[in-house]
């Protein structure tokens, strides 16, 4: 239910709320992954990031090269 309403609220939010969504996702799984014995939502996330990123595509320009900066640099 978490990512359902998480996916639904990145796509139906008005632009200037979608960076704040994908920080709430990045804490929520790296919490899964050092909290918890199994990683439950990072694989769950996987599967709406496309679609997301769509969405994601209609924040305003400043805060998209916010997020490629903070997920090539913290990610990988």
């Amino acid at each position: 239910m978490v990512v359902y309403h998480i996916d639904k609220f990145v796509k139906k939010c008005p632009a200037e709320y979608k960076l704040s969504a994908i920080y709430v996702i990045d804490s929520i799984c790296k919490t899964s992954r050092d909290k918890m014995k199994t990683n439950l939502y990072t694989p769950r996330f996987e599967k709406v990031i496309p679609g997301l990123m769509d969405s994601l595509k209609k924040a305003p320009s400043k805060d998209i090269v916010t997020f490629f900066f903070f997920f090539f640099f913290f990610l990988f």
